[in-house]
C-alpha cells in the first residue's frame, strides 16, 4: 500500500513496518537530503534518547522554580522548536503511561511551534500504546498522528539488515536479490 493520511498542515511523515525493511535508512536518507544545519534547522535521534532526554529536561524544569502553574512540557518543546524546525524520531513506541502523557501534549506544542516530525515505529499509529494503562488519554495523540502526519506503510518481504551479509548472500543465491550487492561506505569529495 501506498501512503494514507492527509498530512494536514506540516505534521510530516510516520513510517511503519517490520524490522529491516528501510524504514530508518529512508529517515536518514530525507535527513541528509533536507537543507539545513544538524542541530540547528534539524535534529534526529533514537526515540528512547529522546523520551530519557525530555525527562531529564522536564525533572529540571520543574526545579527550575516558576511555580507549579509552569508548563514544563511547553518550555521543553519551545527549547527543541528553537534548535530544530524538522525532528527525526527512529523507533516511535510508547510503552509507559508517563511517557505517554508527556509525549501526546509533547507532539501538540511542537506541532504548535512549526515543528516538522519524521518518524519511524514497527508499530502502525493504531497499534500504539497498545493495552496501555489509560490509553484512552493517549488516543487524542494517536488521531493527531493519523490527521497530522502522511502515513506510510513499509511493506517488505526483505530483511535489509541482512544485505550484504553472509545470511543476505545466501539469499541472493537463491534468487532473491538483494540492494546491488552490500553496503559500502566512503567519504565525502567535497
Amino acid at each position: 500500500g501506498g501512503a494514507k493520511g492527509h498530512g494536514g498542515g506540516h505534521g510530516g511523515v510516520y513510517m511503519y513496518g517490520g524490522p529491516g525493511c528501510g524504514k530508518t535508512f529512508c529517515m536518514d536518507l530525507a535527513y541528509a537530503c533536507l537543507p539545513g544545519v544538524d542541530g540547528k534547522d534539524k535534529k534526529r535521534e533514537h526515540f528512547h534518547s529522546f523520551m530519557l532526554a525530555t525527562h531529564h529536561a522536564l525533572h529540571k524544569l520543574g526545579k527550575g522554580g516558576g511555580g507549579s502553574s509552569q508548563d514544563t512540557v511547553a518550555l521543553h518543546a519551545a527549547e527543541i522548536a528553537k534548535d530544530a524546525s524538522l525532528l527525526c524520531l527512529d523507533e516511535f513506541q510508547v510503552t509507559d503511561v508517563a511517557d505517554a502523557m508527556i509525549i501526546r501534549r509533547m507532539l501538540d506544542q511542537l506541532w504548535q511551534r512549526g515543528v516538522t516530525l519524521v518518524t519511524t515505529s514497527n508499530r502502525a499509529p493504531d497499534e500504539l500504546y497498545k493495552n496501555g494503562l489509560n490509553r484512552a488519554q493517549f488516543v487524542p495523540c494517536i488521531e493527531a498522528i493519523k490527521a497530522r502526519c502522511v502515513l506510510h506503510p513499509m511493506e517488505s518481504e526483505r530483511d535489509y539488515r541482512l544485505t550484504g551479509t553472509i545470511a543476505g548472500s545466501a539469499e541472493r543465491e537463491k534468487g532473491g536479490g538483494g540492494c546491488g550487492g552490500g553496503v559500502t561506505s566512503g567519504g565525502s569529495t567535497s
